[in-house]
């Protein structure tokens, strides 16, 4: 109780969300009420114990194959004709799969005779998703490649900015979003959703005003 639960995301609610197709705001309210249930009256928590192991095992392996395929699914934009990109998933995998078994077989490979800094190390090695998402972020940000390449032009593309900016109002906090919308400081400040809202609509307003200017050059082609 009171923990990092309301600040930590947890990726296998988004395997709970893909395999149940239920994503109303109104069901995680009651979830979570459940949840406070069973965490303050033990009688409740003993009810959830009860359902088999393999259920809850079943379920969990449908929910992490699921947060796997959605995980593999944003590298779809990729040219999987590069053997640069082929490299960089290769190793990433292979490191993730490898370093952990490492730690596990020799726990004292870590001894930089400071003990806070070895059990940091020995921790963080020891996470396959860490290393291979570590390794994958530095090699595809410091090996030269273009942006087709590497698939940013989609997600920097009008389609999907547009997108992204509609689906933007689901994840609004209730009574909190419309008050802060009516402050005028939000804007300024970063840590608020409603930061650059006023330099993105001049953006915007100014791309509706010339719809056709990035396309003048292609005109006689």
């Amino acid at each position: 109780m009171g923990g990092g639960l309301g600040v930590t995301s947890f990726s296998n609610a988004i395997g709970a969300l893909g395999l149940t197709r239920v994503a109303c705001r109104n069901l995680i309210y009651v979830a979570s009420a459940i949840m406070i249930l069973c965490g303050i009256v033990p009688k409740f928590g003993a009810v959830i114990n009860t359902m088999p192991v393999p259920v809850t095992g079943g379920i969990f392996c449908l929910g992490m194959a699921l947060v796997t395929g959605v995980g593999l699914s944003n590298l779809q934009y990729i040219d999987w004709h590069s053997s640069r990109n082929i490299t960089i998933l290769g190793l990433s995998m292979l490191l993730g799969v490898m370093m952990p078994e490492f730690i596990k077989t020799t726990p004292d490979a870590i001894n930089t005779g400071i003990r806070v800094i070895d059990e940091v190390a020995t921790l963080l090695l020891s996470m396959g998703f860490f290393i291979g998402g570590m390794t994958g972020f530095i090699l595809d940000n410091t090996v030269p490649g273009t942006p087709l390449e590497r698939g940013i032009i989609y997600f920097t593309s009008a389609e999907h900015s547009t997108f992204h900016a509609s689906k933007l109002a689901t994840y609004d906090i209730p009574y909190v979003t419309g008050y802060l919308d009516r402050l005028a400081i939000s804007r300024y400040i970063p840590l608020f959703p409603q930061f650059g809202q006023e330099r993105r609509a001049r953006h915007d307003a100014a791309d509706n005003k010339h719809p056709t200017s990035d396309k003048c050059d292609t005109g006689g082609l």
